[in-house]
């Protein structure tokens, strides 16, 4: 099979299109062939050696990615709900990769069905994002319908999903992005948007339930005046103090700050794929790439300017 391999931190050029042998699965794993793979910013950031504490001290995955969509290829004799042709969407920790292959093995918790009303392309642009998005809103802060948001980056890769899945709950959207992106908000379902380059959403009246920082420009200390008396705040870049310090001070405080780290949910993303379903919730892809263009999509991806998801392909696996 192709895979994406690199051998040492960098940039893209470390990266180098090579051939491996089809993986072999265990009793529990489950080999899926992969047609499509989301790219986020996690993976040139892991590529690029910021998170050595999890990928490793000397060298990052051999195989990058964790958003993947495609056909199961093998079953192990103890997985059951999935056999050979199935179409299914997951991810993989992006600290470990894997995704950026032709095949890649992986165990049901990784995957779901691939909601019917998207192709490979669509599908391999939500898990992640998805993930994320729902372990805020859902798990953490418990939104309810008619509750009010503020979506700081509604347009981009994690806040464009966001935005839609906060609308189908039933909750009021407002969201912050550039005002050449206000037409893609609207059209994602923000009831309202805030120019960040005319106004700071922070300083303007207004008060909201959860303020989910996607563009990770925001801090809770500055964020909270806007929330409401018992409301959420989480931003999409983890730290210290917010996954660990911020979880024993929730205790103390009736206004919450919430740190993300997402891991792959089966039953979450299930969850996810049937609300996508309902509500025609569907990525917004500004561009796919052939595997073989994956140092241009990694480029494209770090000028910050992408409205949506980039997506790589892959050619049938031998």
């Amino acid at each position: 099979m192709q895979a994406v391999l690199t051998s040492r931190y960098g940039d893209e050029t470390q990266l180098e299109l090579g051939e491996l042998a089809s993986p072999a699965i265990g009793l529990k794993e489950i080999l899926i062939e992969v047609k499509a793979a989301g790219l986020n910013p996690v993976d040139w950031k892991v590529l690029r050696g910021d998170a050595r504490l999890f990928s490793g001290w000397t060298r990052p995955p051999r195989i990058l990615g964790a958003d993947f969509a495609g056909l199961v290829k093998q079953v192990g004799p103890k997985v059951p709900n999935y056999q050979p042709g199935d179409k299914v969407f997951g991810m993989v920790p992006a600290f470990k990769g894997g995704a950026f292959a032709q095949q890649i093995i992986v165990t049901a918790n990784n995957i779901a069905p691939m909601p019917t009303h998207l192709d490979f392309s669509e599908a391999a642009a939500m898990p992640l994002v998805a993930l994320t998005a729902h372990q805020f809103m859902f798990q953490k802060a418990q939104l309810q319908p008619g509750r009010h948001v503020l979506i700081n980056g509604c347009t981009g890769g994690l806040g464009h999903i966001a935005v839609q899945l906060a609308k189908a709950s039933g909750a009021t959207v407002t969201g912050v992005c550039s005002g050449k992106n206000a037409a893609l908000a609207k059209q994602l379902g923000c009831d309202e948007v805030i120019d960040y380059r005319q106004h700071d959403p922070l300083t303007l009246n207004g008060q909201y339930d959860l303020i989910f920082d996607t563009a990770s420009t925001m801090r809770f200390r500055t964020a909270r005046k806007r929330l409401s008396p018992k409301g959420a705040f989480a931003t999409a870049l983890p730290s210290l103090q917010n996954l660990f310090v911020a979880p024993l001070l929730n205790g103390l405080r009736a206004q919450k700050e919430h740190g993300l780290w997402v891991a792959p949910n089966d039953k979450a993303l299930a969850h996810i794929a049937d609300s996508s379903q309902t509500h025609h919730i569907r990525p917004h892809i500004e561009q796919t790439y052939p595997i073989t263009d994956i140092a241009r999509a990694i480029g494209h991806s770090k000028s910050g300017k992408v409205r949506g998801k980039l997506v790589l392909t892959f050619p049938a696996a031998d």
